[in-house]
């Protein structure tokens, strides 16, 4: 009888964020993703919560709301199974950057940053693709300029550096390392 392949390894390998990782190390951290449901309507994440976990979705619909300088939310994007959330909080430590809200029952793997963080201690390398990888999500840069005015239209060029710098300073290391 063959055993059936772990269908957590399969997301990792389809998510492009974990493209950086080899296969053994993709293989190490599937079976540490937990199985979250969600109902019609809940918050999966809060806007301004802290986050050490990003979200795989695998059924079900959702919406990110964004909110800014105290006006209503609205509708930033659509979630769907295939897409995941939550990457820049799992990696900066950065506050999430909108409200997860769920349209319809569904499930999604949750990847800690205490099940990454090995990994990248060990392959600190590792930080300036993903890096880049969070730097081309495009929607994912809108939402961290509009609640980070720090980051000056100089710095806003090299953004795939500067959030390898706070990845680096996420798992506490030294910059350096990478280069």
């Amino acid at each position: 009888m063959t055993d059936s392949p772990d269908p957590r390894r399969a997301i990792l390998d389809r998510e492009t964020l974990f493209a950086p990782l080899s296969a053994a190390e993709r293989d190490a951290l599937a079976p540490k993703l937990v199985l979250r449901p969600f109902a019609v309507g809940e918050a999966v994440v809060r806007q301004g919560d802290a986050g050490d976990s990003l979200f795989l979705i695998v059924e079900g619909n959702l919406a990110a709301m964004f909110s800014s300088g105290g006006r209503p939310a609205r509708q930033a994007g659509k979630l769907a199974p295939g897409d995941c959330f939550g990457e820049m909080s799992l990696l900066t430590g950065a506050p999430r950057s909108a409200t997860v809200l769920a349209r319809s029952a569904g499930v999604a793997y949750e990847v800690a940053k205490s099940d990454i963080a090995p990994i990248l201690t060990a392959r600190p390398e590792i930080s300036a693709e993903l890096g880049q990888l969070l730097a081309r999500r495009q929607s994912v840069l809108d939402a961290i300029a509009a609640e980070h005015p720090e980051i000056d239209a100089a710095d806003a060029k090299k953004l795939g550096t500067v959030i390898t710098n706070w990845i680096l300073a996420g798992f506490q290391i030294a910059p350096g390392v990478v280069i």
